[in-house]
C-alpha cells in the first residue's frame, strides 16, 4: 500500500471543476439506499474509537459515516478517482483524519490484527481472487473487529477486457462485475468459511446503478472475527 495522501490533498487546491463534481455527487447522495442501510449497520456495530480500512472505497461514502462517529479511517483503492474523491469528501468537506492508500487489495501488504473494523462496500465483485481476499480482511482485523460488506445480487457479468490504470506509483487492472451472487446464503458462506460470524444480514432493493431501467439489489452482510 502506498501513502499518496499528501498528493491527493495538494491535488485538491490544483483541480476545481474535479472539486465541484464531486460535492455535486455528495449532493445527489448516490447509492443513498445503501448508504443510510450501512448507517444503521454502523450505529449498532461500529466500535467507539480505532481504526478503519475502507477497501474499494468508491467516492468516499462509507468511510465518511464512519469517520463522522470520531473513527480514523484508511482508504485503499486502486484508482486516483476514487482516492481523490474520498480525501476531497472526508478531509476536506468532513475535516475527518484520512489516509489514502493506492494499491491493489489483491496483491498489496495489507497489516494484520491491525483494524477494529473494515468495509468492503460493492467491492468483492470486481476481485478475481474474492477468497484469498476475504482471508486477507479477516487476518487484518483484530479480535472481535468488525467487516461491513456488500455487493449487488444477481447483476449482470460485465465480460469486457479489465481497464487499464497508470498512475505515477504504478499500474493496475480495474475489472467490472465479474462474477453473480446469487442469493445471501450464497453470499455469507464465502465469509464462514475463513471464520467470520455473520451477526446481521440486510438486502437492500433500488440500492445503485441502473441498468436497463431496473435498479439491483445489494445484499450487506456484517461479520465478526472471533477468537482463535
Amino acid at each position: 500500500m502506498k501513502n499518496i495522501t499528501n498528493a491527493m490533498i495538494e491535488n485538491i487546491g490544483k483541480n476545481y471543476s474535479f472539486f465541484g463534481g464531486i460535492q455535486t455527487m455528495i449532493k445527489k447522495e448516490i447509492n443513498r439506499k445503501r448508504i443510510n442501510a450501512e448507517k444503521i449497520l454502523l450505529e449498532k456495530y461500529a466500535p467507539k474509537y480505532g481504526l478503519v480500512l475502507d477497501a474499494g472505497v468508491g467516492y468516499g461514502a462509507s468511510g465518511a459515516e464512519a469517520a463522522k462517529r470520531g473513527l480514523s479511517v484508511h482508504g485503499l483503492d486502486i484508482d486516483l478517482w476514487g482516492l481523490q474523491a474520498s480525501t476531497i469528501y472526508i478531509h476536506h468537506l468532513l475535516g475527518k483524519p484520512y489516509i489514502a492508500y493506492l494499491g491493489d487489495l489483491q496483491k498489496c501488504h495489507v497489516p494484520e490484527w491491525f483494524y477494529e473494523m473494515i468495509l468492503c462496500t460493492e467491492t468483492l465483485e470486481h476481485i478475481p481472487a474474492e477468497a484469498e481476499v476475504i482471508e486477507k480482511l479477516y487476518n487484518a482485523l483484530r479480535t472481535d473487529g468488525i467487516l461491513i460488506a456488500s455487493v449487488p445480487l444477481n447483476d449482470e457479468i460485465d465480460s469486457s477486457p479489465p481497464r487499464q490504470i497508470e498512475t505515477p506509483w504504478g499500474n493496475f487492472e480495474s475489472h467490472g462485475h465479474i462474477r453473480t451472487y446469487i442469493d445471501m446464503k450464497h453470499f455469507t458462506k464465502k465469509f464462514e468459511r475463513v471464520g467470520f460470524e455473520i451477526l446481521d444480514t440486510i438486502t437492500v432493493s433500488g440500492a445503485g446503478r441502473q441498468v436497463e431501467n431496473k435498479f439491483y439489489v445489494s445484499a450487506i452482510v456484517v461479520a465478526r472475527k472471533t477468537a482463535l
